[in-house]
């Protein structure tokens, strides 16, 4: 059978021993075909047939001029020639003459030299050899580093390359023929059967996966496999699986994995310790603050301090609390601190509405906000209240393109005219600015009846929260 993609040589030969070494020669080389004739009559009929890329021609066949054959069917083809003959080239006809493109070989004739010559031909002409796809897909199969099989609906191995040998370690005369489970662990070979038989059916797709296989020396390794189905010309299914060998790659990652985990128990034990160790200090200032009520300038400086040491341990809390061992709910945070200065500033006289944007943020930007929004709040406190101490009072947080803004607003009076924040006296103020700068962040005291105070952090890292 000829093949389109084949480079067809036509072999013009009396001889048909010899003409059957010539067509075997030409056959066995990859990207040519042999065109045969056994007469010079039938060679030009052949070439109108299929125009031929080179003419192999004996001098003389039988009782006809050879070369003057060749020449006829250059002259419409094109195609170069090599002439083989007996006799010196003095013997030879005419019509080499008209030849532009010819070789003379004398008899006998190497086969790899008449290959040779070819293939130089068709070098010389810009047209090589076109590839045999079939031969370049077995090439391909064979040589691929992946592992690749092929089995028929009866599980069976009906081919395998190199790679998927070397893999399992069986060779390839102990693949063949028998069933692929041999080579799956015992207590897979059931499950891996059926999934077999679904997919060469048609039934059910088979999803990329990760697969456990036994080597032929009972080495169990990791595989990543992949499948597709091959209906073959004989019209019955085949399955075409390729593997790749990831244990390695697996092992790693466990060992990632673990290396991982230790790290969260590690900073989840330094999360609670760190939490109980300001809360041990919190308790033992607010004994301190127990033992001076009957000096309120005192005690309640001691209960300022408290509630700050309680933000930075509220940090903490949330963190054993949640999945993350970096990270806080920003808005969740900042409303729990909300409810707690209610009851450490004024009670129920107090009331304070949060509204925050849901945002993910790391632990320092979680305790400069928390710093700023307890400072500020205490500050509204203790200066907006009126004489029944009642206050109320305003927390918003939300993200802005490079950070978050924080807003606290009060319904007091507001600050003094003439009020400049940076000559203040108020130590809770001289904090806001501190911990803002810290942020590279701005603080402002906004202009109007009540107080409010609007801080932007730039520097602040936040993640938007599904609520």
């Amino acid at each position: 059978m000829i093949r389109e993609s084949e480079q067809p040589i036509l072999l013009i030969e009396d001889d048909p021993i010899a003409l059957m070494q010539l067509s075997n020669a030409i056959n066995a080389q990859p990207g040519l075909t042999a065109l045969t004739a056994t007469s010079t009559a039938q060679a030009i009929r052949v070439s109108k047939e299929r125009p031929p890329a080179v003419v192999v021609a004996d001098a003389l066949v039988g009782s006809d001029d050879g070369v003057e054959a060749a020449a006829q069917i250059t002259a419409s083809s094109g195609a170069p020639v090599i002439v083989v003959t007996a006799a010196g080239t003095e013997r030879l006809s005419p019509a080499l003459r008209q030849l532009h493109r010819v070789v003379v070989l004398s008899k006998p004739v190497e086969m790899d030299r008449l290959v040779a010559e070819i293939r130089e031909a068709l070098r010389r002409t810009g047209t090589p050899p076109a590839v045999d796809s079939e031969f370049l897909l077995a090439t391909l199969y064979e040589s691929a580093r992946i592992g690749m099989c092929v089995t028929d609906e009866d599980r069976r191995f009906v081919r395998v390359n190199r790679a998927y040998c070397e893999h399992y370690g069986f060779s390839r005369e102990e693949l063949l023929g028998n069933e692929f489970t041999m080579v799956l662990p015992e207590n897979q070979r059931e499950y891996g059967a059926k999934m077999h038989d679904d997919f060469i059916s048609g039934e059910v797709p088979e999803i990329p996966a990760r697969w456990k296989v036994q080597r032929k020396s009972g080495e169990v390794r990791d595989v990543f496999v992949t499948a597709g189905r091959l209906l073959g010309t004989d019209g019955k299914r085949y399955k075409v699986t390729t593997i790749s060998d990831v244990t390695d790659q697996m092992r790693h990652e466990e060992e990632l994995a673990r290396a991982l985990e230790e790290k969260q128990i590690l900073l989840r034990e330094v999360h609670h310790r760190v939490k109980n160790n300001l809360n041990t200090l919190s308790a033992m200032l607010d004994l301190q603050r127990q033992q001076h009520l009957d000096q309120t300038g005192l005690a309640d400086l001691l209960k300022v301090s408290i509630n700050r040491i309680k933000t930075m341990s509220r940090i903490y809390e949330r963190l054993n609390e949640s999945d993350s061992e970096s990270r806080v709910r920003l808005d969740d945070y900042l409303q729990t601190l909300a409810r707690d200065l209610i009851g450490t500033t004024g009670g129920p006289r107090v009331s304070i509405a949060t509204s925050a944007d849901p945002l993910w943020t790391d632990v320092d930007n979680g305790i400069s906000a928390g710093l700023i929004v307890n400072e500020l709040v205490t500050n509204s406190v203790k200066h907006a209240a009126n004489q029944e101490g009642q206050c109320a009072i305003s927390v918003l947080v939300h993200a802005a393109e490079r950070g978050i803004v924080i807003e606290v607003e009060d319904d007091g009076p507001g600050f003094p005219e003439g009020f400049v924040l940076e000559q203040s006296n108020s130590l809770g103020l001289q904090l806001v600015q501190a911990v803002a700068g810290q942020r590279k962040g701005r603080v402002e005291v906004m202009p109007g009846d009540h107080g409010h105070v609007v801080v932007r952090l730039p520097g602040a890292e936040v993640e938007p929260a599904d609520r």
